[in-house]
């Protein structure tokens, strides 16, 4: 697994942050030291941020099962969505 590194100011990043804001949420971005498939799109160049909504913890209890509450994926849809028009349209 590759790590995957998206620079600070990458488009998708404002993105993501304005539709954070859109959803009225604060932007917390979360770094982790753990390796994911989206090393592997970052080591061709395309930057592939980790985002979704629930709790992010990357300790020992990572694997535990997890549940959403329906807020936060209310929150999680309205940013997606005003990423995807800023970026798309």
């Amino acid at each position: 697994m590759l790590a995957a590194c998206v620079p600070a100011r990458a488009p998708i990043i404002d993105a993501l942050a304005a539709g954070v804001a859109a959803a009225g949420r604060p932007l917390e971005i979360v770094t982790s030291r753990h390796t994911f498939d989206a090393g592997y799109a970052c080591s061709i160049g395309i930057p592939a941020p980790m985002f979704g909504p629930g709790r992010r913890r990357f300790g020992p209890d990572m694997v535990e099962p997890e549940s959403i509450a329906v807020p936060d994926c209310e929150a999680g849809a309205i940013s997606l969505r005003t990423a995807i028009e800023q970026i798309c349209c």
